[in-house]
C-alpha cells in the first residue's frame, strides 16, 4: 500500500488526504481506528488529495516535506 486515503468529513467535508503507511502507528481493528505518529491538526492541514487525478511527482515530494518537516524519521 502506497497511501492511505483520509476523508476529513466532520473537520472539512469533501476534503481527502493522503496518508502514509509510515506515519501509521497501530490499528485498531475492533474499533477501525488508525493511530498516527502525526496530531490531529497536522493531518487537518495536509496537502489536499483529490480522487481521480494522478499523483505526481511534486505531489509525492510536497507531502513528503510537509510530513517530513512536522514528523521524525518518516522516510
Amino acid at each position: 500500500m502506497a497511501y492511505l486515503v483520509a476523508d476529513m468529513g466532520h473537520w472539512f467535508p469533501g476534503k481527502k488526504v493522503l496518508i502514509s503507511p509510515k506515519l501509521i502507528k497501530k490499528i485498531e481493528w475492533d474499533t477501525s481506528e488508525v493511530i498516527l505518529k502525526v496530531t490531529e491538526e497536522g493531518v487537518k492541514a495536509s496537502p489536499e488529495y483529490e480522487p481521480g487525478e494522478a499523483i505526481s511527482d511534486s505531489y509525492v515530494a510536497n507531502l513528503q516535506k510537509y510530513y517530513g518537516g512536522i514528523a521524525e524519521n518518516i522516510y
